[in-house]
């Protein structure tokens, strides 16, 4: 692994019953992964009470190698493939450096000025932590 190296953590409810399909599916994302340049890819199953997905890591050399993989036609075909066996669809999702970059890239930051009437201080922490949840 390089500082230059990237991952991809993909997570995936199974429906119950599609575990051997899911399974194949796994396999197959797996080599494609791997063959389009993943570094390594690591399958975890489910382990309840804390944990019911499958979780996978991918590590990929750089951010361009991820990215490609990511919104490449191989990956999003077996996306597409996988999701009548899951809850909710594949959750894909950046880790490290990679999030980072796609953050300061992507993201917004706003930041609202508010005046507080004295006296109404316990009102405005109690609205602000109502709507934070």
């Amino acid at each position: 692994m390089t500082d230059d190296s990237s991952t991809l953590l993909l997570c995936a409810r199974v429906k119950p019953g599609s575990e051997a399909e899911f399974a194949q599916w796994q396999a197959g994302w797996q080599t494609a992964a791997l063959a389009a340049g993943a570094e390594s890819v690591e399958f975890w199953p489910p382990a309840p009470p804390d944990q019911f997905e499958w979780v996978a890591v991918a590590l990929f050399a750089s951010d361009d190698a991820l990215r490609k993989w990511r919104r490449g036609e191989e990956n999003c075909k077996l996306v597409e493939q996988v999701s009548p066996l899951v809850e909710g669809g594949v959750v894909m999702q950046l880790v490290g450096q990679a999030a980072v970059d796609y953050s300061v890239k992507h993201g917004v930051t706003m930041v609202i000025v508010t005046e507080i009437k004295p006296g109404r201080e316990a009102d405005y922490r109690a609205w602000a932590e109502r709507i934070q949840k």
